[in-house]
């Protein structure tokens, strides 16, 4: 979990936050789930870049590291993790393991034994993990985040090996996907640090546990423990930011790709807003009550609103809990009259047929693909903004409707509207929702910066926020 150090109102949120999977995971489980039974045996370690060695403290957040990873990985399946030493299938975290079937001393992350029916039992090598973790951690990591690393590589070796017992007569071992649960070694830096997949064993443990569908109620309680969870969060962060507290702040905050759009159209990094907190929009500003929503699995979006101010925090669901990825503050001037997509006979090269943009997986495609749908005109717009979408821009918000309206008028005036180009845009993906991040130009006024969250509904991607923001330094076009 997120400040191994337990200390400070926004570590004690998200870990509360991060705890969530461990009880979803506790509410979904049926009496015939599978019980796996993990825990530590007594260990220790040192390491001259963690600068002292790691203390009953620390062993306690890495379980929790541990413990959310092996969550987040059986997911969905008919399966309880525990800590039980007696149940059917187990694997403890030792000091060291060696390969017994080799005279030489050859040291392995983990091991298992199973017989297909009746259970099985492994291990895996505290000092083996710790050491991987220490030796792929960046040159600039520091100690929470080493530790954080140890949490996740024995949680990822444990869903190894868990996976070899649950189906003990499988080939699951995969030399060729290193970003996957099944991957044939722990001697890689996926082990430890970003997110793993499943690849060829998840539809053979669908099989084997059966895949677990929630009851309408139970969603809804999951999904509003994740929405009270991160609007804490946020809350504890804001009052961070307000008293400056740069080491609370660095806490809440994603890995290096977190980013703070000012109402000025002035974009921070992670390094600028912990080096010097940003003053919010919302500082001093006591109406501005936090709306949590969350679109998919892994994005909660909470916004604030006073008059004409108002600030999205895109906040995503990580191995270690959840973490602040994205802030956009917008204040509004003058409204100006905006459609958001093409009307007429414009000649719409870039975005609707071109971007400058190459998607990383399928998932990135589908999304900018769905976007450029919705800047070719009224009918694939409406079809791409749900209902409850509004837009908060530096010209004005406007819902749906709004919008609408506007694009009718323009058709019965015959006007001719090509959409705002793409000059830059990076997508964040999360499966089934995802952030985009644009600079874009316009026709007539300053350029912005476009945030847009987007989530998978019924088989469509759709614009569930938007917010644009103004570059004021930049002269008008």
């Amino acid at each position: 979990m997120p400040g191994l150090s337990r200390q400070g109102a926004v570590i004690a949120c998200v870990l509360m936050a991060g705890g969530v999977s461990l009880l979803a995971l506790a509410v979904r489980a049926e009496p015939r789930a599978t019980e796996a039974g993990f825990w530590f045996e007594a260990v220790n370690y040192a390491s001259p870049r963690l600068g002292s060695a790691i203390t009953p403290g620390d062993l306690e957040a890495i379980e929790d590291v541990a413990r959310s990873e092996l969550a987040r990985a059986f997911e969905g399946l008919h399966v309880t993790v525990s800590d039980r030493r007696d149940a059917r299938y187990r694997v403890r975290v030792v000091q060291d393991l060696r390969d017994l079937r080799s005279r030489r001393i050859i040291r392995v992350a983990g091991e298992s034994r199973a017989v297909s029916g009746f259970g099985g039992q492994g291990a895996v090598s505290f000092t083996f993990l710790a050491s991987g973790a220490i030796a792929y951690a960046p040159d600039d990591a520091g100690r929470a985040s080493m530790l954080e690393a140890i949490g996740r590589g024995i949680g990822r070796a444990a869903v190894h090996e868990f996976t070899h017992q649950f189906l003990p007569t499988a080939p699951i071992h995969d030399g060729t996907d290193i970003g996957s649960y099944e991957y044939e070694s722990a001697a890689r830096r996926e082990q430890y640090f970003g997110e793993l997949h499943w690849g060829l064993a998840r539809p053979l443990l669908e099989r084997r546990l059966q895949v677990q569908r929630n009851t309408p109620a139970v969603e809804r309680s999951i999904r509003d423990a994740d929405e009270r969870a991160v609007r804490d969060a946020d809350d504890a962060l804001t009052a961070a930011v307000d008293r400056g507290d740069a080491t609370a702040i660095a806490r809440a905050l994603d890995y290096d790709d977190f980013s703070w759009i000012t109402p000025a159209g002035v974009k921070l990094s992670r390094t600028a807003v912990v080096a010097s907190p940003p003053r919010s929009a919302f500082a001093g500003v006591s109406d501005a009550k936090a709306e949590a929503r969350r679109l998919g699995t892994h994005v909660v979006v909470v916004q604030r609103h006073s008059d004409k101010t108002h600030a999205m925090h895109v906040w995503v669901r990580r191995d270690v809990g959840w973490r602040l990825l994205h802030v956009n503050e917008v204040i509004e001037g003058d409204r100006v009259v905006y459609g958001g997509t093409m009307i007429g006979a414009a000649n719409c090269i870039n975005p609707c047929k071109v971007v400058p943009l190459e998607p990383a997986n399928q998932v990135e495609r589908a999304v900018i693909e769905a976007w450029q749908a919705q800047q070719s005109g009224p009918e694939q717009w409406a079809a791409h903004i749900p209902e409850d979408n509004i837009a908060r821009t530096s010209n004005g918000t406007y819902t749906k409707a709004d919008r609408v309206a506007v694009q009718r008028r323009q058709i019965e005036a015959g006007t001719v509207v090509a959409p705002s180009p793409l000059t830059w845009a990076r997508i964040w993906e999360f499966g089934d929702s995802a952030l985009m991040i644009a600079l874009q130009p316009r026709a007539v006024g300053k350029p912005f910066w476009g945030s847009r969250v987007f989530e998978r509904r019924d088989g469509t991607w759709m614009m569930a926020e938007s917010y644009q923001t103004s570059i004021e330094d930049h002269p008008p076009y």
